[in-house]
């Protein structure tokens, strides 16, 4: 029988261990799979890691170290391929990249005001308001075209939109606000949670319910499954379903990192994990849009006990 990649996306908290594994680093992954009872017979194990894992990387203070861990472990890298007009994910790949370039082609004087409306979602950016971020994406579109006028054209309708806009604070669903009691959510399972949440909202409402999640499903309708799985995370950490704890020390880069972590491990057959939170907010996503990415939590408390 014909040998089958496995690809296994790696969460940044393996990493985080395996940068202080003393033993083989290489058949590192194997051996917490086979600890899972994963049955992968003689299949290639191939660990995945993404741009977001890059930044992730950027943000510690042994970049270098983590950089040659990927080439050491032989990890590959995934990205997603755009139409010409950055709309649509036309095509995903898997390939043998090399984590220094990508690292270098990483600015980090690169400010994304798409990630300061992120924040703004998940309750930060107290001090800043909509139509101020709103401004920002204006500017950072406008100064991309300044340098690279041949895609001006693809731009043309989002920022026709953009300047349109005008919020009012009260336009947006805040994670203070939402409304959810955390209490009742923390007792559903992954496999059901989102299904129970849509269907009947008010069991899990502090008060009269809002009617908060018709946009979102809305939303979701006329989203890819990238996106959808970004959007559905997002909705779980927003209304308190298994929060990051990153969120509430208001380390939002973290939060937000777990969640495209979520995303990219769509296209691999496990996503590796040591965060219970984060698991089961993956689970409950993926079990809600029948997505068949298996999501591995491992524990590392028990270590000592596992021959690695």
């Amino acid at each position: 029988m014909k040998e089958k990649n496995i690809f296994v996306y790696i969460d940044q908290n393996i990493l985080v261990h395996l940068l202080k594994h003393k033993g083989n680093k290489t058949s590192f992954i194997p051996k917490i799979l086979n600890e899972c009872r994963i049955e992968y017979s003689r299949n290639v194990i191939t660990p995945v890691y993404s741009y977001e894992t890059i930044k992730e990387i950027s943000r510690s203070d042994e970049k270098l170290e983590y950089i040659e861990l990927l080439k050491t472990i032989k990890a590959e890298y995934i990205e997603n391929i755009l139409d010409k007009n950055f709309n649509n994910i036309v095509e995903v790949q898997i390939t043998k990249k090399d984590p220094t370039l990508i690292f270098n082609s990483l600015d980090e004087k690169f400010k994304n005001p798409l990630d300061q409306l992120n924040k703004k979602l998940l309750g930060g950016e107290q001090d800043v308001s909509l139509n101020e971020i709103n401004d920002n994406i204006i500017s950072f579109i406008e100064n991309f075209l300044e340098t690279n006028p041949q895609n001006s054209s693809m731009f043309e309708e989002q920022l026709r939109v953009l300047k349109t806009n005008n919020f009012k604070e009260e336009d947006m669903i805040f994670v203070k606000n939402m409304g959810f009691n955390s209490s009742a959510l923390g007792n559903l399972e992954p496999k059901t949670a989102i299904q129970k949440i849509f269907n009947d909202p008010q069991k899990y409402y502090k008060g009269k319910y809002n009617n908060s999640l018709d946009s979102i499903t809305e939303l979701i309708s006329k989203s890819s499954l990238f996106e959808k799985i970004n959007i559905l995370y997002h909705l779980l950490n927003s209304i308190g379903y298994k929060r990051d704890k990153a969120i509430d020390n208001d380390n939002y880069p973290n939060s937000m990192s777990d969640m495209t972590h979520a995303g990219y491990a769509l296209y691999c057959d496990y996503l590796l994990t040591t965060d219970k939170k984060m698991s089961k907010k993956a689970n409950a996503v993926y079990s809600y849009l029948e997505i068949s990415t298996e999501v591995v939590l491992f524990d590392f408390e028990s270590i000592n006990n596992v021959n690695l």
